[in-house]
């Protein structure tokens, strides 16, 4: 199998703030999510629900979420990583 690492950069660009921002990515078909793959800026997160900010949901649609809270645009660019491989 191919391993692919998936990459995303959010960044608000309005003035004010994004309240209880959370970014949620399907994975992709043909592909199957690598566990204990997802970062936020760096740092790995775990796969489950209320652990971290992170979570692998697998139903109804298998994606990726992370709950970013509130942000500003001080808060620079938020980098979320996973990775899956392709079947």
């Amino acid at each position: 199998p191919v391993r692919a690492r998936l990459l995303r950069a959010e960044h608000l660009m309005a003035t004010g703030t994004a309240t209880a921002a959370t970014f949620a990515d399907s994975i992709p078909a043909n592909t199957a999510f690598t566990a204990g793959s997802i970062r936020l800026n760096g740092t790995p997160l775990t796969d489950a629900n209320g652990d971290d900010a992170g979570q692998y949901i697998a139903a109804p649609t298998p994606q990726v979420a992370v709950t970013l809270g509130n942000l500003t645009q001080a808060s620079g660019v938020q980098t979320i990583e996973f990775a899956v491989t392709i079947n």
